[in-house]
């Protein structure tokens, strides 16, 4: 997924052949450079597992690093602020999201599938490409291509498979109220990300008050997991587990399928995008130090696959 507006969190307050005529010496090929990455932010899978598709912040683009030959190659590039989103469909297709827009990643085209790219929250019950947004951040789809879109403002949006929208969580205040009640009469703290699960229950990375909440089939809202300083992105694991990156503890958790237990995966200079394979390997962005981009093993071994510029 992902899963980004850490800026605006009050943590802030807180990449020729040679030799003459008759030369017996081996000709050799100039590499291409690889791509940089200086700032990387949200962090995606590709189906197969084979890539990672890092998001970087600072050149507004899209790298994918092969996990094997750690070869990059950018896969869009372009957007027109920092990519702040992103969610990898079983099926391959890509989506991010930028500037108050949601993309579709088509070859080397970005589509715009939702948003008009001005801030404020209109359209529910429309097009989504006609429709506006509180300061989108994390985003993810789910196997019917379903996507969930969470807002800054406070709202929690879906965008389905049909491209229409409409509002699923938040009533546009900050706060932290509703739990046991209906979802869109709920108040939010600032929301970074969200998930689907799979049972279909959403997932909100209620930053500002340090939960994660959960929005049920019926619509009713609740507090799924507490105790963060500021949750800021989530990825779901292997065996319904959930994993969550808090950017004011500088740590990502791992926790069981119903949020009473978590363990400690890795320490991270504020991490800010996550993804997890199905045999339980992390990846890590690091917004701040050297901006990093870790691979943690289930046993804990930690590989660096890139370092910010």
């Amino acid at each position: 997924m992902r899963t980004f507006a850490i800026t605006s969190l009050a943590l802030a307050a807180l990449l020729v052949p040679c030799g003459g005529a008759g030369s017996a010496a081996p000709a050799t090929t100039k590499q291409r450079p690889q791509p940089r990455i200086v700032t990387p932010g949200p962090l995606a899978l590709t189906r197969d597992g084979r890539a990672l598709v890092v998001a970087d912040r600072d050149l507004r683009r899209l790298v994918r690093i092969d996990l094997r030959t750690r070869r990059r190659t950018v896969v869009a590039a372009g957007f027109p602020e920092a990519p702040v989103g992103l969610a990898q469909h079983h099926s391959g297709r890509l989506f991010a999201s930028s500037a108050e827009r949601i993309y579709r990643i088509a070859g080397s085209r970005k589509v715009v599938i939702a948003g008009t790219g001005r801030r404020s929250h209109t359209g529910d019950g429309g097009p989504a490409t006609s429709a506006t947004f509180g300061g989108i951040v994390g985003i993810d789809v789910d196997f019917d291509g379903n996507l969930v879109v969470a807002e800054y403002d406070n709202w929690i949006r879906v965008v389905d498979a049909a491209g229409r929208i409409r509002t699923v969580a938040g009533n546009g205040s900050t706060g932290y109220a509703g739990d046991g009640g209906g979802a869109l009469d709920a108040a939010l703290g600032h929301p970074h990300d969200v998930i689907w699960r799979h049972d279909g229950v959403i997932l909100i990375a209620d930053s500002h008050n340090g939960v994660v909440r959960q929005v049920a089939a019926d619509g009713t809202i609740s507090t799924f997991a507490s105790g963060y300083a500021a949750p800021v992105v989530m990825e779901p694991g292997p065996r319904a587990t959930v994993y969550v990156a808090d950017a004011g503890r500088r740590a990502v958790y791992r926790l069981s399928s119903d949020g009473r237990t978590r363990r400690l995966i890795a320490r991270a200079s504020t991490p800010i995008g996550l993804a997890v394979d199905d045999r339980g390997n992390v990846y890590v962005s690091e917004l701040e130090g050297r901006k990093r981009v870790l691979r943690v093993s289930p046993a804990g071994r930690v590989t660096v696959l890139a370092v910010g510029a």
